[in-house]
């Protein structure tokens, strides 16, 4: 799962996907310039998808790699 709004990385679910589950397009919050509210949006949607794999029995594990912004998801 890509959380990163100016990742170029290929993941099994997209950025693009992730800002959406949490009611934003991923282009606008790379317009908006609020890194804070970017970063809460893209914890949201990966919450939201997360779950839904989960319940799905998608999910054998979850690793986490990132900054301070990537830390906070």
């Amino acid at each position: 799962m890509d959380t990163g709004i100016f990742s170029e990385a290929t993941a099994d679910v997209s950025a693009s996907s992730v800002a959406e589950a949490s009611g934003h397009t991923l282009l606008d919050l790379r317009q908006d310039g609020d890194r804070g509210m970017a970063v809460r949006a893209m914890a949201e949607g990966a919450a939201t998808l997360l779950a839904r794999l989960q319940e799905g029995g998608e999910v054998d594990a979850v690793l986490s790699l990132g900054g301070s912004g990537g830390t906070f998801i």
